[in-house]
């Protein structure tokens, strides 16, 4: 293997490695704001506040 088919796989690799990092990144982001979004829920039907109902729908709103 010549040295430019080496760093051309080398460079594969890593941006292989890049890319599973900033999917699994995503992924996390998104189950966090999926959680906040529940707790918000759940705080808005056990306290009945309107403003936290407001809060819940602006959020569910937005995605």
């Amino acid at each position: 293997m010549n040295r430019k088919t080496m760093l051309v796989s080398v460079m594969m690799i890593l941006a292989l490695g890049v890319g599973v990092y900033g999917w699994t990144s995503a992924n996390t982001a998104n189950k966090n704001i999926s959680q906040q979004k529940q707790e918000l829920r759940t705080m808005a039907s056990k306290n009945g506040s309107l403003e936290t109902q407001l809060e819940a729908l602006k959020l569910s709103s937005q995605v």
